[in-house]
């Protein structure tokens, strides 16, 4: 048996620049005017958790438990929000096949994963 393990932002999902513009919002909502770099490339952990420790070390605020559920918080609360505003995000052209080719197949078994938080998963 083989595992096959998707990505979902930007591999199964058009969410990538939602995603990004509803983190960015959050992190302001929690924190006020701190600096954010201009692509998520340029941070070392790029995952939801790993890019909040960044911005608070980049903006000397000390970590905190609360703050980081507060911005979890904010972030899925915003991405519910855009969900029913706008409806479910998009699958990325020919995912949905391949996805559902893996899972009937004798041979493999299908993961997901994301760098994001579960909850905004």
């Amino acid at each position: 048996m083989h595992a096959v393990i998707f990505d979902i932002d930007g591999t199964l999902l058009k969410s990538y620049d939602a995603d990004g513009e509803l983190f960015r919002l959050a992190v302001f909502d929690v924190l006020g005017a701190v600096n954010i770099r201009a692509s998520w490339g340029e941070y070392e952990n790029v995952t939801d958790s790993g890019i909040l420790l960044e911005i608070l070390s980049d903006n000397q605020v000390a970590y905190s438990d609360e703050i980081s559920e507060q911005v979890k918080s904010r972030f899925v609360s915003l991405v519910k929000t855009h969900i029913d505003l706008n409806g479910s995000f998009s699958a990325i052209r020919g995912a949905q096949d391949f996805v559902n080719r893996i899972k009937n197949s004798p041979l493999h078994v299908c993961a997901y994963a994301t760098g994001g938080w579960a909850a905004s998963a």
